[in-house]
Protein backbone atom coordinates (compact mmCIF):
# COMPACT_ATOMS: atom_id res chain seq x y z
CA UNK A 1 0.00 0.00 0.00
CA UNK A 2 1.64 3.26 -0.90
CA UNK A 3 0.11 6.80 -0.04
CA UNK A 4 -0.24 9.51 -2.38
CA UNK A 5 2.52 11.11 -3.80
CA UNK A 6 1.40 14.85 -3.47
CA UNK A 7 -0.73 14.78 -0.18
CA UNK A 8 -0.11 11.53 1.22
CA UNK A 9 -3.71 10.31 1.64
CA UNK A 10 -4.88 7.40 0.59
CA UNK A 11 -8.31 7.70 -0.45
CA UNK A 12 -8.53 6.48 -3.86
CA UNK A 13 -10.81 6.07 -6.79
CA UNK A 14 -9.80 3.15 -8.71
CA UNK A 15 -9.45 3.40 -12.23
CA UNK A 16 -7.25 1.07 -13.58
CA UNK A 17 -6.56 -2.94 -12.51
CA UNK A 18 -4.59 -4.00 -15.07
CA UNK A 19 -2.38 -2.09 -17.67
CA UNK A 20 -1.46 -2.12 -21.33
CA UNK A 21 0.19 -5.75 -20.94
CA UNK A 22 -2.73 -6.80 -19.18
CA UNK A 23 -0.42 -7.27 -15.74
CA UNK A 24 -2.10 -6.44 -12.52
CA UNK A 25 -1.73 -3.22 -10.65
CA UNK A 26 -4.49 -1.28 -8.97
CA UNK A 27 -4.38 2.51 -10.11
CA UNK A 28 -6.46 5.51 -8.94
CA UNK A 29 -7.07 9.02 -8.45
CA UNK A 30 -6.12 10.53 -5.42
CA UNK A 31 -10.12 12.10 -4.15
CA UNK A 32 -7.99 15.14 -2.48
CA UNK A 33 -5.53 16.14 -5.01
CA UNK A 34 -5.93 14.68 -8.19
CA UNK A 35 -2.85 12.74 -7.99
CA UNK A 36 -2.85 9.82 -10.95
CA UNK A 37 -0.56 6.61 -9.04
CA UNK A 38 -0.23 3.30 -8.40
CA UNK A 39 -1.98 2.42 -4.89
CA UNK A 40 -0.31 -0.84 -4.18
CA UNK A 41 2.97 -1.61 -5.56
CA UNK A 42 5.38 -4.62 -6.12
CA UNK A 43 8.46 -4.64 -3.11
CA UNK A 44 12.11 -3.59 -3.96
CA UNK A 45 13.26 -7.43 -4.50
CA UNK A 46 10.58 -7.63 -6.56
CA UNK A 47 11.04 -4.84 -8.56
CA UNK A 48 14.84 -5.33 -9.05
CA UNK A 49 14.07 -9.07 -10.99
CA UNK A 50 11.37 -7.23 -13.17
CA UNK A 51 13.85 -4.21 -14.25
CA UNK A 52 16.77 -6.75 -14.22
CA UNK A 53 15.33 -9.38 -16.39
CA UNK A 54 11.67 -8.96 -17.95
CA UNK A 55 11.24 -5.01 -18.32
CA UNK A 56 13.15 -3.99 -21.36
CA UNK A 57 11.85 -7.44 -23.12
CA UNK A 58 7.79 -6.43 -22.57
CA UNK A 59 8.49 -3.10 -23.02
CA UNK A 60 7.49 -2.44 -26.74
CA UNK A 61 9.66 1.20 -27.29
CA UNK A 62 12.86 -0.17 -28.16
CA UNK A 63 14.18 -3.69 -30.26
CA UNK A 64 17.03 -3.83 -28.72
CA UNK A 65 19.65 -2.92 -26.50
CA UNK A 66 21.28 -1.14 -29.47
CA UNK A 67 18.24 0.74 -31.06
CA UNK A 68 17.57 2.33 -27.36
CA UNK A 69 21.40 3.12 -27.08
CA UNK A 70 20.60 5.22 -30.65
CA UNK A 71 17.22 6.99 -30.25
CA UNK A 72 19.13 7.92 -26.13
CA UNK A 73 21.66 9.49 -28.34
CA UNK A 74 19.58 11.15 -30.86
CA UNK A 75 17.42 12.62 -27.68
CA UNK A 76 20.62 13.97 -25.83
CA UNK A 77 21.47 17.26 -27.20
CA UNK A 78 18.14 18.71 -25.92
CA UNK A 79 18.79 17.83 -23.02
CA UNK A 80 22.22 18.70 -22.93
CA UNK A 81 21.94 22.56 -24.05
CA UNK A 82 18.95 22.66 -21.44
CA UNK A 83 21.25 21.58 -18.37
CA UNK A 84 24.16 23.11 -19.62
CA UNK A 85 22.22 26.49 -20.21
CA UNK A 86 21.46 26.35 -15.98
CA UNK A 87 24.83 24.78 -14.70
CA UNK A 88 26.98 27.65 -13.41
CA UNK A 89 30.05 26.04 -15.54
CA UNK A 90 31.15 28.18 -17.63
CA UNK A 91 33.28 24.97 -19.14
CA UNK A 92 31.86 22.19 -21.23
CA UNK A 93 33.60 19.55 -18.91
CA UNK A 94 30.73 18.08 -15.94
CA UNK A 95 30.69 15.35 -13.61
CA UNK A 96 27.43 13.49 -14.43
CA UNK A 97 25.45 10.82 -13.27
CA UNK A 98 22.52 9.07 -14.90
CA UNK A 99 20.69 7.09 -12.42
CA UNK A 100 17.83 4.42 -14.73
CA UNK A 101 20.97 5.21 -17.80
CA UNK A 102 19.59 2.37 -19.95
CA UNK A 103 22.00 1.61 -22.62
CA UNK A 104 23.72 5.00 -22.05
CA UNK A 105 23.26 6.83 -25.12
CA UNK A 106 22.56 9.97 -23.30
CA UNK A 107 25.75 9.90 -21.32
CA UNK A 108 27.77 9.19 -24.55
CA UNK A 109 26.62 12.51 -25.83
CA UNK A 110 27.64 14.29 -22.47
CA UNK A 111 30.94 12.18 -23.00
CA UNK A 112 31.37 13.38 -26.52
CA UNK A 113 31.38 16.66 -25.28
CA UNK A 114 34.00 16.44 -22.73
CA UNK A 115 32.17 15.46 -19.30
CA UNK A 116 32.94 12.48 -16.89
CA UNK A 117 30.03 10.31 -17.20
CA UNK A 118 28.45 7.63 -14.45
CA UNK A 119 25.49 5.57 -15.16
CA UNK A 120 23.57 3.38 -12.98
CA UNK A 121 20.66 0.53 -14.01
CA UNK A 122 19.60 -2.98 -13.61
CA UNK A 123 19.72 -4.34 -17.01
CA UNK A 124 22.62 -5.92 -17.39
CA UNK A 125 22.31 -6.60 -21.05
CA UNK A 126 21.90 -3.15 -21.96
CA UNK A 127 24.45 -1.90 -19.81
CA UNK A 128 26.85 -4.26 -21.35
CA UNK A 129 26.03 -2.57 -24.57
CA UNK A 130 27.10 1.10 -23.15
CA UNK A 131 30.17 -0.26 -22.10
CA UNK A 132 30.99 -1.38 -25.21
CA UNK A 133 30.84 2.55 -26.08
CA UNK A 134 32.99 3.21 -23.50
CA UNK A 135 30.68 4.23 -21.17
CA UNK A 136 31.22 3.20 -17.19
CA UNK A 137 28.05 1.51 -16.08
CA UNK A 138 27.40 -0.40 -12.90
CA UNK A 139 24.35 -2.27 -12.01
CA UNK A 140 24.98 -0.84 -8.26
CA UNK A 141 27.47 1.77 -7.28
CA UNK A 142 28.89 3.34 -3.78
CA UNK A 143 28.45 7.66 -3.96
CA UNK A 144 31.75 8.76 -2.72
CA UNK A 145 31.93 11.65 -5.45
CA UNK A 146 29.57 14.28 -5.95
CA UNK A 147 28.55 15.48 -9.71
CA UNK A 148 28.08 18.80 -11.42
CA UNK A 149 24.66 17.00 -12.73
CA UNK A 150 22.44 14.43 -11.93
CA UNK A 151 20.08 13.07 -14.61
CA UNK A 152 16.69 11.43 -14.38
CA UNK A 153 15.33 11.00 -17.37
CA UNK A 154 11.87 8.80 -17.78
CA UNK A 155 13.14 7.54 -13.62
CA UNK A 156 11.08 9.41 -11.13
CA UNK A 157 7.98 7.66 -12.39
CA UNK A 158 9.31 4.08 -11.30
CA UNK A 159 10.32 5.00 -7.92
CA UNK A 160 8.23 4.25 -5.33
CA UNK A 161 9.70 6.66 -2.63
CA UNK A 162 9.99 9.54 -5.13
CA UNK A 163 10.52 12.62 -2.22
CA UNK A 164 12.78 9.83 -0.02
CA UNK A 165 14.72 9.49 -3.52
CA UNK A 166 15.44 12.89 -4.11
CA UNK A 167 16.86 14.21 -0.73
CA UNK A 168 19.42 10.91 -1.04
CA UNK A 169 20.16 12.63 -4.45
CA UNK A 170 20.57 15.71 -3.21
CA UNK A 171 23.34 14.63 -0.57
CA UNK A 172 25.67 13.58 -3.55
CA UNK A 173 24.84 16.94 -6.09
CA UNK A 174 27.51 19.91 -5.80
CA UNK A 175 26.84 23.07 -4.04
CA UNK A 176 25.86 24.76 -7.58
CA UNK A 177 24.66 21.69 -9.18
CA UNK A 178 21.56 20.56 -11.03
CA UNK A 179 19.00 17.65 -11.22
CA UNK A 180 17.55 17.20 -14.61
CA UNK A 181 14.34 15.04 -13.98
CA UNK A 182 11.86 14.12 -17.23
CA UNK A 183 8.85 12.44 -16.78
CA UNK A 184 5.80 11.36 -19.42
CA UNK A 185 2.84 13.25 -18.77
CA UNK A 186 -0.66 11.57 -18.73
CA UNK A 187 -2.04 15.12 -20.63
CA UNK A 188 0.01 13.44 -23.95
CA UNK A 189 -3.15 11.59 -24.47
CA UNK A 190 -5.41 14.35 -25.89
CA UNK A 191 -2.72 14.95 -28.84
CA UNK A 192 -3.40 11.69 -30.29
CA UNK A 193 -0.43 9.81 -28.18
CA UNK A 194 -1.37 6.24 -27.81
CA UNK A 195 -4.50 6.78 -30.48
CA UNK A 196 -6.25 8.17 -27.43
CA UNK A 197 -6.48 5.19 -25.68
CA UNK A 198 -5.45 6.44 -22.00
CA UNK A 199 -5.31 1.66 -21.17
CA UNK A 200 -2.16 2.54 -23.49
CA UNK A 201 -0.41 4.48 -21.57
CA UNK A 202 -0.81 2.55 -18.54
CA UNK A 203 2.29 0.53 -17.74
CA UNK A 204 3.29 -2.13 -14.60
CA UNK A 205 6.32 -0.40 -14.52
CA UNK A 206 5.46 3.36 -14.18
CA UNK A 207 4.36 3.89 -10.12
CA UNK A 208 3.02 8.00 -10.91
CA UNK A 209 1.88 9.37 -13.58
CA UNK A 210 2.79 12.88 -13.70
CA UNK A 211 0.76 15.93 -14.90
CA UNK A 212 1.72 19.18 -15.16
CA UNK A 213 -0.26 20.11 -12.37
Amino acid sequence: QINCLICDKTDFEILFEKDRYSLFCQIGICKECGMIQQTKYYNSNLLKIFFNNYYNDIYDQFENAKARFKEQYIGAPRIYNFCKEYLSNDKNTFEVLELGCGAGGILKYFQDKGSNVTGIDFDDKHLEYGRSKGLKLYNKYNFNKKYDLILLSHVLEHIVDANLEINKIKKILKKDGLIYIEVPSIHTIKYNNYKFNILQFIHIAHCYYFSIK
